[in-house]
């Protein structure tokens, strides 16, 4: 039997150059974008936690970095009264030796001091001589406590800074997760490969 040379020769037929894209083909596309979506969402939602994170950590270090400054405060002023307590010893002291001088005076015959005037200054001596002592007890107090104040600062500082490394590896954490968002939603919405056309089912001739 003769065949027409127009008619196509019989066998699988070629696929064509570019076929219509399939509904199962927009569907997975779709989906995939979807899920491409759903992923920089997640994401997205990972970078505001750990910059809430960073967030409340830096407020932590700023309420630690203000109690530092409130123990150095007090340290200055207890050092302050330190210093004042410790001029006033001087002064005592210098008192000290004028009734010092007063008693050997008046141990000379010439003109003696009566045993009362003697016993009088002796007492003011001591007296004088008791307010020195409480003078070095109220600075030596004044002295520890400023010390104590200068080792809290130095605590807070210390968990100050702590929460300031923690809240850096926070930022940089919230800048991966962001970075990654990015990338992503760039592919999900231009850059994703187009689906890979199947080729039709091979054709057979009965």
């Amino acid at each position: 039997m003769a065949t027409d040379n127009n008619e196509p020769p019989s066998g699988p037929s070629r696929p064509p150059s570019s076929p219509p894209v399939s509904p199962l083909e927009k569907l997975r596309e779709m989906r995939m974008a979807s899920q491409g979506f759903g992923d920089v969402t997640k994401l997205r939602e990972l970078a505001a936690q750990w910059e809430r994170k960073a967030s409340r950590l830096r407020h932590k270090a700023a309420k630690y970095l203000t109690k530092m400054e409130r123990a150095r405060h007090s340290a200055t002023v207890y050092k302050q009264k330190h210093d004042g307590l410790q001029k006033k010893i001087p002064e005592l002291e210098a008192q000290i030796a004028d009734l010092e001088k007063e008693l050997r005076a008046g141990a000379n015959p010439s003109s003696p001091l009566s045993p009362a005037e003697q016993s009088r200054i002796q007492l003011k001596i001591r007296k004088i001589q008791e307010k020195i002592m409480g003078v070095h007890h109220r600075a030596h107090v004044m002295d520890q406590k400023a010390a104590h104040q200068m080792a809290v600062a130095s605590k807070h500082k210390i968990t100050a800074d702590m929460f300031q490394e923690q809240a850096k590896a926070a930022e940089a954490e919230a800048e991966s997760y962001t970075a990654r968002a990015d990338r992503l939603q760039k592919a999900s919405e231009g850059d994703l490969p187009p689906a890979s056309p199947r080729p039709p089912p091979a054709s057979s001739n009965p």
